[in-house]
């Protein structure tokens, strides 16, 4: 059904969001009733084509291609329980790293493979336990950071 929508409005199925948007205000621009000419059959059609492409902006904004399915319910039960699932650190700055880790209740202790003086704000190279893990909430995440040479 998605390659449906795109084809209707005139877009490539890997199509970026933003691109969706363009082609859709584009195409409503096109189709819009004082820019037909005449009555009868060609405003029909273009009432019947606008109508199409409101369903097609609506399925692809539903559902988005290239995102993940949203576990917003599962990760709110998870924090219930007082468990949490670990975020996937590797090759985020350490300081995106700190804001991911509190948002997920975790702590990070920090493995510093070069020797530089803090504060460090180099790339996670390797991360203990592994992303996707289900840990109690306030558990340490070691992470292993990596300063590039100045």
């Amino acid at each position: 059904m998605s390659c449906r929508w795109h084809q209707v409005l005139g877009v490539e199925p890997d199509a970026a969001p933003d691109e969706v948007e363009r082609a859709s205000r584009a195409l409503a621009q096109e189709l819009h009733r004082q820019r037909v000419s005449g009555f009868g059959v060609a405003a029909d059609e273009a009432d019947r084509r606008m109508d199409l492409m409101r369903q097609a902006r609506r399925a692809l904004r539903a559902a988005p291609r290239g995102r993940r399915p949203d576990r917003s319910a599962w990760r709110t039960s998870q924090w219930r329980a007082g468990r949490a699932d670990v975020p996937d650190f590797f090759g985020l700055r350490f300081s995106v790293c700190l804001y991911e880790a509190s948002l997920a209740g975790l702590r990070l202790d920090v493995v510093r493979l070069t020797r530089r003086p803090a504060p460090v704000d180099g790339v996670v190279v390797t991360q203990r336990p592994s992303p996707g893990t289900v840990v109690r909430r306030g558990a340490t995440v070691t992470v292993e950071v990596w300063h590039p040479p100045a």
